[in-house]
């Protein structure tokens, strides 16, 4: 009786380990699915994070891309540069000026770099050719075809052609203008090419001038603008912000004698430049 008793107590033994083992086996399998299950889950949703992340990244950059394409086709004639808002910091660094008194004005009130600065008093565009500089920067010295092939700016800036408004007739700037504009082009053929718009004069304070009138500079003006097309470079006319409601320089951006501007409109000038920038050639 007693060895009958002791064999059913082991077989219940076994029976009952038996069960803790399948017990324990479906705890584990529990536990483990539970652990793995939240380690997919995370990753899952990490993919999903970074896949959302990297569209909108994506998106991003073409709306930017798409945005910087619609600034320049803008312009409807395909030359004027729009308002873009305001330039980059560094924009004028690499930044080179050719022009007359009313450049020499803005390099003195210290908006435009003195060293990038190519500009004289009186100085025709037929005269500027013809000059020696010397460019600080580089440590050239010739003309201005010499400085901008040592230098190879990213951007140069020509305002020139009011001085040579009273006296050239109208095919002998077109045809001068554009042989500079040309030689600028061949010596430096990677910078962005801006020609600027002649500004507008005061006409009842410079009527003695022979020819130097605004409806005469309007029309020069038309010529640099063709020319800016047929050298697919960029025009700039800052006019808007410094004209009245006449054409005439405005009275508080005149100096007084007509012609120059005082400080506050060079600042205007200026203001304008900063807010219709290029970075890339037409």
């Amino acid at each position: 009786m007693k060895r009958r008793h002791f064999k059913r107590a082991r077989i219940l033994c076994n029976i009952f380990a038996t069960l803790v083992g399948i017990l324990a086996a479906v705890v584990l399998s529990g536990v483990l699915y539970i652990i793995f299950g939240k380690m997919i889950h995370v990753n899952q949703k990490k993919e999903s994070v970074s896949e959302t992340t990297t569209v909108e990244v994506e998106t991003t950059a073409v709306a930017q891309a798409e945005e910087n394409t619609t600034i320049y086709e803008e312009a409807d004639d395909g030359v004027s540069i729009p308002d873009t808002g305001d330039v980059e910091g560094y924009y004028f660094d690499n930044t080179v000026f050719l022009g007359d008194s009313r450049t020499v004005a803005l390099a003195a009130f210290d908006l435009i770099p003195q060293a990038n600065t190519f500009a004289e008093n009186g100085i025709a565009h037929t005269t500027f050719m013809e000059k020696q500089w010397t460019d600080t920067i580089s440590g050239t010295v010739g003309d201005i075809f010499s400085i901008v092939s040592a230098r190879q700016p990213e951007r140069i800036y020509v305002a020139l052609g009011v001085n040579g408004v009273g006296y050239m007739d109208s095919e002998t700037f077109t045809t001068t203008y554009t042989a500079m504009v040309q030689r600028l082009v061949a010596n430096a053929p990677n910078s962005i090419l801006v020609l600027e718009a002649i500004l507008p004069v005061n006409e009842s304070l410079i009527a003695s001038e022979d020819g130097v009138s605004n409806e005469q500079i309007g029309e020069y003006n038309s010529e640099i603008k063709k020319i800016a097309k047929k050298v697919n470079a960029w025009y700039l006319d800052p006019s808007e912000a410094v004209a009245d409601e006449t054409g005439n320089i405005a009275a508080e951006f005149d100096n007084g004698d007509g012609l120059h501007f005082n400080e506050a409109g060079c600042h205007a000038i200026y203001d304008y430049m900063s807010t219709h920038g290029v970075y890339e050639k037409n």
